[in-house]
């Protein structure tokens, strides 16, 4: 019994230390997420825009979109990325029409 106490208690404390760190089921701080929902800010006030998917390969964030007309400024998608994911990390735009930005890395 007083084992079974003290498991339930550390995995209790466990929960409420990370939670209180910020970290989700997503994993990370903001979860897995954030570099999706920064993308849809980005693309928010482009009609017919849309973020098809957010992944990583190779230390690189790629962002897929689907726009019918020109993409807005990728400076303002570093800006919204900023503190979203780490420092230093590639981003790179792979718009549906076959065109590739290289937008440059967060936080410089």
């Amino acid at each position: 019994m007083l084992f079974l106490s003290n498991l339930l208690s550390m995995v209790f404390a466990g929960m409420v230390v990370f939670a209180a760190l910020g970290f989700s089921r997503d994993g990370g701080p903001g979860g897995r997420r954030a570099p999706r929902r920064a993308a849809q800010k980005w693309l928010s006030d482009s009609p017919g825009a849309a973020v098809t998917s957010v992944d990583a390969q190779s230390r690189t964030l790629y962002v897929h979109v689907r726009s019918p007309g020109a993409l807005p400024p990728v400076a303002d998608l570093l800006d919204d990325l900023e503190g979203q994911v780490p420092d230093g990390v590639p981003i790179v735009v792979d718009a549906a029409r076959g065109q590739q930005i290289i937008a440059g890395k967060v936080g410089d």
